[in-house]
């Protein structure tokens, strides 16, 4: 049979006289019952139903105390329920209900020692080049955590969280080029599940895609984004707050949703450029000599691109000859590889004559050298 000793600690606490030997001996009796009790037969669940029920008369008692006028019992009574919510934390974690809400002495404890790394984070925050959203994101949260009243209150859990991230935090180098992003996969690997952070990376991932002019742009850049969140790890069992879902899920979907939007105005944008096609630019030449340039262009390396069918495609899309006002890819690849001498001759005239203006317009000295050699073959 299981034993409860916990009504035998509530007539200790209310009792008129304590003593700190009658703590000890109480502790010690509690703490020997819960170890006959861990090595008992028991099930699994029925060990977790009982040291949840001792845990939350453990709570009860802890707040009960700390609303008592009593001085001696508030010191030395929290000081005989915290060894045993400690006790329970370090012996018998499989069994501790990490969501239930801290008794406020717990939480008190806790901002004592959490109090000279949440004070190193806030001036890091303060003073470092973060974008201001993120940093009173932060700023917020700590704020938010280390209020201690009985009206606000807080599961073991997200004080176990705070905790964690404070203590990454304390030891940040906020003076990084990349703090910022340091900071952010910090947050994102440990589900830092806060609102107004999911509102920030909303923020920031939108202004990224939208700085991109082009909409087939904007969904690469939103594919990406969601590629990366997707791979990021994230701790399991850890977040800000258990009643919403994990930052990944939040943050991936609304990329989702930018991504279903952005391929209806894509799409949109097509059939408009379908609906008014764009007017081809007419040029003064036959379909031989325009193969002839392009083969120039691409042995030259003048396109960035060297996919032959990319140029085609292109050209043939953009613009129209003298006698073609419809030029097919296919009829340029065709005059492409069957170029002859007179095409050639034909291109290399046209060449010749720009040279001969560049030389007139940037370089006339030259000009008139070259005509004078023409004119006097004989002349060195």
């Amino acid at each position: 049979m299981l034993i409860n000793e916990l009504p035998f600690l509530e007539k200790l606490f209310f009792s008129n006289e304590i003593t700190e030997s009658q703590f000890n001996s109480q502790f010690a009796l509690i703490c020997k019952t819960w170890e006959d009790a861990a090595f008992s037969e028991l099930p699994h669940h029925s060990l977790l139903r009982y040291f949840n029920h001792q845990l939350e008369g453990i709570i009860s008692y802890s707040d009960e105390v700390y609303r008592c006028s009593n001085a001696d019992l508030v010191k030395e009574g929290q000081l005989l329920l915290l060894k045993q919510i400690d006790h329970l934390l370090l012996y018998y974690a499989p069994y501790f209900n990490w969501d239930a809400v801290a008794p406020i002495a717990f939480h008190q404890r806790m901002m004592g020692m959490l109090a000279t790394g949440i004070s190193t984070v806030r001036n890091c925050l303060f003073s470092a080049k973060l974008n201001s959203s993120l940093s009173r994101c932060l700023l917020n949260w700590l704020d938010e955590a280390t209020e201690c009243s009985v009206s606000v209150r807080y599961t073991f859990r997200s004080l176990a969280y705070l905790e964690k991230i404070v203590g990454h935090l304390s030891l940040f180098d906020f003076n990084a080029v990349e703090a910022g992003e340091e900071i952010i996969i910090l947050l994102s690997r440990h589900n830092f599940n806060h609102l107004a952070f999911l509102a920030y990376r909303q923020y920031q991932i939108g202004t990224e895609a939208k700085g991109i002019n082009c909409i087939s742009g904007q969904l690469d850049c939103l594919q990406r984004q969601k590629a990366a969140v997707l791979v990021c790890p994230e701790a399991r069992e850890m977040c800000y707050d258990l009643a919403y879902p994990s930052l990944k899920i939040m943050l991936s979907e609304w990329i989702q949703e930018q991504i279903t939007l952005s391929e209806i105005a894509l799409k949109k944008d097509l059939e408009t450029r379908a609906g008014c096609p764009i007017e081809k630019q007419s040029l003064d030449l036959s379909v031989a000599h325009l193969a002839c340039l392009i083969k120039l262009f691409l042995e030259e390396n003048i396109f960035v691109s060297q996919s032959t069918k990319r140029v085609f495609q292109f050209f043939a899309a953009n613009y129209q000859t003298k006698r073609q006002t419809a030029i097919s890819a296919g009829s340029l690849s065709k005059e492409f590889y069957s170029i002859d001498q007179h095409t050639a001759a034909r291109v290399r005239e046209m060449l010749q004559k720009m040279i001969a203006r560049i030389n007139r317009n940037f370089f006339p000295v030259m000009a008139v050298i070259s005509t004078a050699i023409l004119s006097y073959p004989g002349t060195h």
